[in-house]
């Protein structure tokens, strides 16, 4: 299984890569700056060089899949109310097989640059959500999760990409 995951996670990295939404997030960086530097009168990103796509390793995925079916499960031992995640279901219920990270300067970047993306996403008619955390320690991001379809390497079946 662990091949085949990984097999399927660098397909669905390349099929990022490769999409429209993608290659115009990374040309609009500068541009996103620049707009968030007239409004407020400083520098968005940490970085403005394009992010690296990178791909959820095994071990981790596996571990994800047994929160959301065990751990996380309020109706334990029997299954969760959105039914179990198995290898035939796993790539689009796990949301996170391929991801990046865009690091901020200010607290208000974080919006701002959500509704940057959020606006990408609707100009590609790509579905998206975002869930806000924040932890008392100073912690405070957005997860931003962009669905893009992937053909599976071994079936016709879509896969999610966030």
């Amino acid at each position: 299984m662990k091949t085949y995951y990984e097999s399927v996670a660098a397909k669905a990295k390349v099929a990022m890569e490769n999409s429209p939404f993608w290659k115009e997030l990374i040309g609009s960086l500068r541009d996103i700056e620049a707009r968030y530097q007239v409004t407020h009168g400083y520098d968005l990103l940490m970085d403005t060089r394009p992010p690296t796509l990178i791909e959820k390793e095994y071990n981790s995925f596996l571990s994800k899949v047994c929160r959301k079916n065990v751990l996380e499960n309020t109706f334990w031992p029997k299954e969760p109310m959105d039914g179990w995640i198995t290898p035939d279901n796993w790539f689009s219920r796990v949301d996170d097989i391929v991801r990046t990270m865009f690091a901020v300067k200010y607290l208000d970047g974080v919006t701002f640059l959500v509704k940057a993306i959020e606006t990408l996403c609707q100009k590609h008619s790509l579905t998206s959500k975002v869930d806000y955390e924040a932890k008392i320690e100073g912690y405070y991001a957005a997860h931003l999760y962009v669905l893009i379809r992937a053909e599976n390497v071994s079936h016709a079946d879509p896969i999610a990409l966030y």
